[in-house]
Parts: structure tokens; sequence; C-alpha cells
């Protein structure tokens, strides 16, 4: 009893450490209760089996023995089948979790390979296109350095529009690119005839004065002008003294600043050219002056010089011309904004002969200014004054024999070629009787002209600088532009 009473006092005080160390989970001690109890059954049954053999014991207390120990094993099944089936899905979670790392290191794994793949075709893919860029930028840097190299006009025109200074930011300064190769050609055609008139009638005993009209078309005169008496003026040529320029043009007059002077070095030196800028209101959008008193200014250097053995020559131009019906034909030039009518209205009435400067691409023939204006969409009251109609100087018979038109003409095939036909044809033009080495007479003057560029769209910008007269129906009636390009045209010929 003692004994008994002994070893289960052992047997708590371990059960008791145990809770108390906590170093024994339940289910631990209920696997260590199912070992106990199968081994039990075991040593029972291999007892038996000894017993039976040798005859030790007999059957009834093997039987007994067998249900003893099947109790005992029953009886701590309620302690040890919750821990057995508590390890069973212990042991499934875990196989579950090690799975399910497996699976999901087998998905990085294929992700990190298809997301490597991707970017390495993206890569490829980049090279690839970098190295068809490279190839289509090559041929169009060449294509444009040959173009810019066979059209130099966007870099003078840039240096030159860097020259205006404020006059860039008004309509002369809008208008400057147009027609700007064209508007050179004729001032680099015309002035050296116009000066050598100039210095056979001084050298004749007259003075002249040269009237220069506003306008983007008129202002390369002026630098050639300049460079031009610098010139005559180093050579000892005096007749240059007995001609003096009058002028209303304000970036002209810095054009002669800058290129005019006899001494470029030197500050203090004088203009090569007597040069007289007019007195009046000076017009920002036009850049010139303007008013009353630049056409009384005018009207008293006309009074003052009434000797036949002074003569004044007028330079002007129009936002457009018309060659006019009635005979004899001569340009109208077309013009509005306050003064501005008024203006070139006296310098033609003040001037002895009077050449209306002007780009192929600005003038109507034979059509009149009504219709003009209802083409262009141009209103009297119209609330754009950009939008307001055109009013033109009055011409009349004795003086239009006196007004000349200086021009250009096109060539076959050219998109503007009928039109300057149609100019000659109004002008009674000879080509090759009336292009003098020297203009010993006033007449009109025009020069073959061809755009330089090959392409009819581009060359249709060109001679069409404004958008709004790009229609063609406008350009087909009023400016005689085939609809066809002269490629199609020659084929149906």
């Amino acid at each position: 009893m003692n004994k008994k009473n002994k070893h289960q006092s052992s047997d708590s005080q371990f059960r008791a450490g145990v809770e108390k160390k906590g170093s024994l989970l339940p289910s631990h001690l209920s696997l260590l209760q199912v070992i106990t109890g199968a081994s039990i059954v075991a040593t029972v049954s291999v007892s038996a089996t000894l017993a039976l053999t040798f005859g030790l014991v007999s059957p009834e207390l093997i039987k007994q023995a067998w249900a003893t120990s099947i109790a005992k094993l029953i009886e701590g099944m309620s302690s040890w089948l919750p821990a057995l089936v508590g390890l069973a899905i212990l042991l499934n979670e875990l196989r579950l979790k090690r799975k399910l790392q497996e699976q999901e290191l087998e998905f990085n794994k294929m992700k990190f390979g298809e997301e490597r793949k991707a970017s390495e075709d993206h890569r490829q893919l980049i090279e690839h296109e970098a190295a068809s860029l490279h190839g289509v930028s090559e041929q169009l840097a060449k294509k444009i350095i040959l173009q810019l190299k066979s059209d130099t006009q966007w870099a003078s025109e840039a240096i030159e529009r860097a020259k205006l200074g404020p006059f860039s930011r008004t309509i002369f300064g809008d208008r400057y690119g147009h027609f700007y190769d064209e508007k050179r050609f004729l001032a680099e055609k015309f002035l050296p005839l116009l000066l050598d008139r100039c210095r056979t009638l001084i050298e004749q005993g007259n003075q002249i004065y040269m009237l220069l009209d506003s306008g983007t078309t008129l202002y390369p005169f002026f630098s050639l002008l300049a460079q031009e008496g610098v010139s005559c003026r180093n050579n000892g040529e005096e007749w240059i003294e007995g001609l003096k320029i009058i002028t209303n043009n304000l970036p002209g007059i810095e054009s002669m600043l800058d290129h005019g002077r006899i001494n470029p070095t030197d500050r203090y030196t004088q203009l090569a050219i007597n040069c007289q800028i007019l007195p009046g209101a000076p017009l920002p959008i036009y850049s010139a002056v303007i008013g009353e008193l630049a056409e009384k200014a005018i009207h008293q250097l006309k009074d003052n010089a009434s000797s036949e053995r002074n003569i004044f020559i007028g330079l002007t131009t129009g936002n457009w011309v018309r060659i006019r019906k009635s005979e004899p034909a001569c340009p109208v030039t077309l013009a509005r904004g306050p003064g501005h009518l008024q203006f070139k209205q006296t310098l033609i009435d003040c001037s002895d002969e009077i050449y209306v400067i002007a780009p192929l691409g600005k003038i109507f023939v034979k059509f009149p200014l009504l219709e003009i204006n209802q083409t262009l969409g141009f209103k009297d009251d119209h609330s754009d004054l950009s939008k307001r109609s055109y009013e033109e100087v009055l011409i009349t018979d004795d003086k239009a024999n006196a007004v000349n038109l200086v021009s250009t003409t096109r060539d076959y095939g050219r998109v503007l070629h009928r039109l300057s036909d149609r100019v000659k044809d109004a002008l009674e033009f000879n080509d090759e009787i009336e292009q003098p080495l020297q203009l010993d007479k006033p007449r009109h003057l025009l020069w073959q002209y061809d755009p330089m560029s090959e392409n009819w769209y581009y060359e249709i910008e060109t001679e069409f600088p404004h958008p709004y007269t790009r229609r063609q129906e406008l350009m087909q009636k009023y400016f005689f532009v085939p609809k066809r390009t002269p490629e199609s045209r020659k084929k149906e010929d």
C-alpha cells in the first residue's frame, strides 16, 4: 500500500513538475500515454503467448489479462485519441504549407523567368527601333542638310528679321518673309538700271529726288542704295551729290544707317547719300510715318523744286496691285489703314516717274476693286480691321503714262506662268524688245523669276503666303492657277 501510494505520489509530482515548467505539451503527454498503453498490450500479448507455450498459466488467466489490458487501453483512448487526431491535423497542415511554399517558389521562378524574357524582348525591341530610327534620322538629316544648303532663304531671312528689332512685331515684320527672295531679286535687278538713269540725268544738270514708300517690298532697296552710295563716294563719283532720298519708311532709314555710312569705323561719319525722313505721325502697324505733315512736306519739296531741272522719281508698292482696264494700262496700288492710301496718293501725284514694285503673286489683272474685296472677303464696316476693304489710288489717264510696273514673270510649268502671260498681255509687254540694258525712259520692267522649290505645293505656299488666298477657286479664277500639276498637264497636251 505504501509502495502504491509512493508511486502515485511520484507520478503526481512528475505531472506537477511538467505542468509547472511547461516543458511538455498536453499532446506530448497524451502521446506518452498512447505509447505506454500500446506497450502494455504488447507485453501482455508476448507474456500470454509464452505462458501458453510453456503451460505456466491457464487460458482463463490469459483472457483476464487480455481483458484488463484492453480495458486500460480503451480507458486511455479518451485522452490520447484527440491528441492523435491533432497530431495528424498538424502534420497535414505542415505538409500543405510546405507544398504551398513549393508552389509559390515555383510560381516566383516562372514569374521571374517571364519578366526576364519580357525585359529581354523589350530591350531587343528598343535596340531594333533605335537602329531603325538611326537609319531614318540619318537619311532625314542628310536631306535636311541638302535642302538647307540649296535654299538658304531661312538663314538670310532669320538674320534680316533679327535686324528689324521692334519692327519685327508689326505687320511689317509679319509680312517681311512674304515673297522674300522675289523682293530681293527685284531690287537687285531694278536698282542698277534706276541708278544709271539717275546718274545720266544728274550729269545732264538735273537734281533727283527719289521718293521711297513704306513696306517690305521696298525695304531691300535701302541697303543696296546705301552700299552703292558708299561705293560712289569711295570712287570719287560726284554725281551722287545730286541724288536725294526722301522716305517715310522707318526700317528703311535704319537700314541706311547700318549700310550707308561713308566710314563705318567712324561714329561721326555722314551717310554717303543725302537722305531725309519725312515728318509726321508714326504708324506702328506699317512701321511708317504718315499724316498731313508728311504729305505737306512732299508737296512743299515739289513746290520749292519747281524747276524742270528737278525730277521726282517715286517708288511705291501696295498691299495688292491691279492692272486697270482702261487705256493706257498701268498698275494701280491698293491700300488701307489711316493715312496709308493718302500718302501713296501724294507720292504718285508729286512724282514725274512712278515705279510700282510688286511680286507677281500680288497682281490682279483687270479685275475691279469691288470684286477683289468681295473675293478676299473684305468689307468696309468689318469689325476686324484686318478684314476691312481695300481702297485704291486715283490715277488719271494723263498720269497713267508715267506709272510703270516693276515685277517678274514665270516660265512654263510654274504655278503662276499663266498669270505672268496675262500681265504681259495687259501691258503689251514684249520680252525681246523691252528688257533694256539701260533705262533711257520710263517703262514697264518684267524679269523672269522662278522660285527655287521644284515641288508644286511648296511653290503654291511661296506664291500665296496668305492662307486665305490658297483656295482653289480663287487661285484658278483670279491668278489662273491650273487645277492639276504641270506634269499631268504636259501629258494631256
